[in-house]
């Protein structure tokens, strides 16, 4: 669509908008010197990368900031504090011009891949990264100056000054030469991220989760929500080796909406307290943090306090915000019916008599879709109703549509995607000009081609299937394939004294095909697949009968 450039640039700009935002708010200037002159807390060192995905500890609980670390994983952790990767979205990634010596399928390759491409890393001559080698700390020095400079959209304390500054923060006795280690790094990332003010910068030591629910739905802690990971999942990613959780603000006053172990069909349900501690893997008599549930009992804003507990008894406060819509309007199902390898259109007029049951439309209502999964089959726009769908007409998640731009909407079905029975299901939504929100689906059934066709033994076979085909005047087929479908019957297709079973033969030998029954026939089946000339193909059945 033409619309999805400017749509990608819009999307691209708010990303670095962000970026530049989060980044600029935690760094005050004139506090780096500072930091330098006051020391600084390794707890909050540590807590910073831990808390920013950095850096995490390994499974024993410890940070392990003695030991050295690859150039590979250097990368990745600068990759990280600088959000590299978000500099590049909208670029074609071809993988070309990579180091020889990094391999696609490591877990390292893409953020190496981003650094040489933005010129923050260089390798070590003749195309070599040596990816598992020990990192120095002039390397890293240089590593991270090259990623402040690159990156366009971070500002810096005007103070910093890694050459001049490094031995106060590592320690009087580290030379350039000498390896880095987990500790080095993180002290320096600190030190360029946030000037020593990270204790200050927010309230809260996680990054806030939100989500929006229907008024009266009953989210579990544990339920997945609209593709995104579950509450329970979404917390143990900001803060490894969860433990428990304790809420300090689990209810406004005048709703009370988070329960415990909550049974709908009960009239005494727990509330959550904040004295609880609720954990992810409970023994006997511990509370379930998967238990905990939202049960919002009107539309509205709600936020829930928490405190999150590491098998290190260190704690991090979070905060979790809920938005509550009103209910939706819940539509009709629309139903349509297409065949394999051909896209099928969006009728407006059906559309508009399931609208006109709910509400007062018009045909400048807004609808956007779910998209199914691919496996099924996309979505389309024909935007210039030339009646050809190309790649770039494809419907993204975020497009928005109109009521009248329905007939040009198609949906075509993957490759050989064919279910006489089973409907593919498409939600959408649609808001009318006041701003309601109503909810629907539509069910897609497709179905095959070809049906089956019955001859007799007796009949002129090649003649009777190419008569078939001809009824097809929408599709110009070129080859086709016979296979048995009974495996143990005899019975044979030629063209003169040649089999054709299993053999592609054009679409103009088809007449010369004769059916060869074995002796003592009782009836066959033959598949055949037929091929066009624009690539599609298609299956159907034969179904030979023996005279009587």
């Amino acid at each position: 669509m033409k619309t999805k450039y400017l749509k990608r640039i819009v999307a691209f700009v708010i990303v670095l908008s962000m970026v530049f935002t989060t980044v600029a708010m935690a760094i005050p200037f004139g506090q780096a010197k500072k930091m330098l002159k006051n020391g600084y807390s390794w707890d909050y060192v540590q807590k910073f990368v831990k808390r920013k995905g950095i850096m995490k500890g390994y499974p024993d609980g410890k940070f392990y900031e003695n030991q050295y670390v690859k150039r590979a994983d250097a990368i990745v952790m600068i990759d990280r504090a600088f959000k590299l990767s978000a500099l590049i979205d909208i670029l074609n990634r071809d993988y070309k011009d990579m180091f020889d010596d990094v391999d696609i399928n490591e877990y390292f390759y893409e953020a190496i891949y981003i650094a040489k491409l933005l010129g923050i890393t260089k390798g070590r001559g003749n195309n070599k990264f040596f990816p598992k080698q020990s990192i120095t700390v002039e390397e890293v020095l240089l590593l991270i100056e090259r990623a402040m400079d690159k990156n366009k959209y971070f500002e810096f304390d005007e103070d910093i000054d890694l050459w001049e500054d490094y031995k106060d923060l590592l320690g009087k006795n580290k030379n350039l030469k000498d390896y880095a280690t987990r500790g080095d790094i993180a002290t320096l990332l600190y030190y360029v991220l946030t000037g020593g003010q990270y204790d200050e910068e927010s309230e809260y030591d996680i990054d806030d989760i939100q989500l929006t629910i229907e008024e009266g739905e009953v989210l579990r802690f544990d339920d997945e929500y609209d593709k995104k990971d579950s509450l329970v999942e979404t917390i143990e990613d900001e803060v490894d080796d969860l433990v428990y959780v304790q809420f300090t603000k689990p209810s406004d006053k005048n709703n009370n909406f988070l329960y415990y172990d909550y049974d709908s069909s009960s009239r005494s349900n727990s509330f959550v307290t904040n004295k609880n501690k609720y954990y992810v893997d409970p023994e006997r008599k511990q509370l379930d943090l998967s238990k905990v549930t939202v049960v919002p009992k009107k539309a509205g804003a709600l936020e829930i306090e928490y405190l999150a507990y590491d098998d290190e008894g260190d704690s991090y406060k979070g905060l979790i915000k809920i938005t509550v819509e009103e209910k939706r309007g819940e539509l009709e199902d629309i139903t349509f019916t297409g065949y394999e390898n051909a896209p099928i259109s969006f009728s407006i007029s059906k559309f508009k008599e399931v609208f006109k049951k709910e509400f007062d439309y018009s045909s400048n209502d807004k609808i956007s879709f779910k998209l199914p999964d691919k496996k099924y089959g996309a979505l389309y726009f024909d935007e210039d109703n030339d009646g050809e769908l190309e790649r770039s007409e494809k419907v993204e998640e975020d497009d928005i549509l109109k009521l009248k731009q329905m007939n040009l909407v198609y949906f075509y079905p993957a490759p050989d995607q064919v279910d006489d029975e089973k409907t593919i299901e498409i939600e959408y939504t649609v808001e009318d000009g006041d701003g309601n929100i109503y909810e629907g689906k539509i069910k897609i059934l497709v179905k095959s081609l070809l049906d089956t066709l019955t001859l007799e033994e007796d009949d002129a076979f090649g003649q009777e299937v190419q008569e078939y085909l001809d009824e097809f005047e929408d599709h110009d087929f070129v080859t086709i394939l016979f296979e048995k479908v009974d495996k143990d019957s005899d019975s044979d297709l030629r063209a003169g004294t040649r089999s054709v079973i299993g053999t592609e033969i054009s679409i103009r030998r088809l007449v010369s095909v004769e059916f060869v029954p074995e002796r003592n026939f009782d009836g066959t089946t033959f598949k055949y697949t037929v091929k066009t000339n624009d690539g599609l193909q298609f299956i159907g059945l034969i179904k030979v009968e023996a005279d009587n």
